[in-house]
């Protein structure tokens, strides 16, 4: 048996070990009565004020608020809520809390003893994984995967409102040039400059997205095809400047195919290879130019396709064959020459 002495020493210590963890802990501690209200704060930063439970409801982040002041009127257990507040610089504070209820020897409720952290730098981190998942790191646009959704989304909505969607692929002319010749920061300060470029010339409401390398997309909602013509002159013309890259000036142009929902397909996939092949006729036309699909470019592409297919199966099948011929002069009809021709058998 401890004697009376040894049980206040005993008890003195504890109380400043648990002190000591207290001071060196990242996290702050409060209690509040039954009404809620906090009556004791530990170890807090000066910036946090929440006078009653219910302000820490209101600002709650990770929970709905009802949900949380639910909780707390029912006086249950709650864990790792996030909440948010303003410092005295004026910027966006986040912290996260947990509270366990507080009951008297007959089981009635007097209270909550809780504690929170600052969890600032976590949530902003995570902000940014979730950021990067769905956005190019480079232009800060969406990227692939995002544009896949918002494509489906625009279709979807046009769906049911009966109104057109453009979808604009853009190419960047001799963007390999560059990255060759002034390397790849150059490149990339490039693609931020086209991206801006691109965006100041288009509605708030349209959608610009990086697929990857120089390639851009950008989704035009409720906008129709003499809508997209005005656009992709306005952004070629936004292009003819020069482009101020590492003290240098820079030309670069960009090529444009257009496709229209509902009148070229209906489904992503569809559009996103019109409007892709309507860019390299583009391209084919000289660059620095723009075109809208049509039915026959599906039918030129259908042609290299296939005779791709064909020239690839005639080299493994031995379709392929030498003729020779000679070349004889007309006047005195002496052979001068002789010309060696492949020619295929094609099946």
């Amino acid at each position: 048996m401890l004697t009376a002495e040894e049980d206040r020493i005993s008890l003195t210590e504890n109380e400043a070990r648990y002190r000591d963890f207290a001071e060196a802990s990242a996290d702050w501690f409060w209690e509040s009565d039954d009404q809620l209200r906090i009556c004791a704060v530990f170890n807090a930063p000066q910036d946090i004020h929440f006078p009653h439970l219910a302000d820490m409801a209101a600002a709650c982040h990770s929970h709905n608020s009802n949900e949380m002041l639910k909780t707390l009127e029912e006086h249950q257990l709650f864990a790792d809520f996030i909440i948010h507040t303003t410092n005295h610089q004026g910027m966006l504070q986040y912290l996260r809390i947990s509270g366990k209820p507080v009951l008297d020897n007959q089981g009635a409720f007097k209270g909550y003893r809780g504690v929170a952290r600052d969890v600032t730098e976590m949530v902003a981190l995570n902000r940014r994984v979730e950021f990067l998942a769905t956005h190019d790191e480079l232009t800060g646009l969406p990227n692939r995967s995002q544009f896949r959704q918002r494509l489906e989304h625009a279709l979807a909505k046009a769906s049911r409102s009966g109104q057109q969607v453009l979808l604009m692929f853009f190419d960047l002319d001799h963007f390999k040039m560059v990255n060759d010749t002034l390397g790849h920061d150059a490149g990339d300060q490039l693609l931020i400059q086209a991206a801006k470029r691109i965006t100041e010339q288009v509605r708030a409401t349209d959608v610009l997205c990086r697929l990857g390398g120089d390639e851009f997309v950008m989704i035009m909602e409720g906008a129709s095809p003499q809508d997209g013509h005005r656009c992709v002159r306005e952004i070629i013309r936004a292009f003819a400047k020069p482009f101020e890259i590492e003290k240098q000036r820079i030309y670069c142009t960009v090529s444009i195919g257009v496709s229209v929902y509902p009148d070229d397909a209906v489904d992503a996939e569809s559009l996103v290879v019109y409007a892709d092949l309507a860019m390299y006729r583009a391209k084919q036309n000289g660059r620095n130019d723009f075109q809208f699909y049509t039915s026959n470019l599906n039918f030129i592409a259908h042609q290299w396709l296939e005779m791709e297919h064909g020239i690839r199966q005639a080299l493994t099948e031995n379709q392929f064959f030498l003729a020779y011929q000679p070349q004889i002069e007309n006047l005195t009809g002496r052979i001068v020459g002789m010309e060696a021709l492949l020619r295929w058998r094609h099946p």
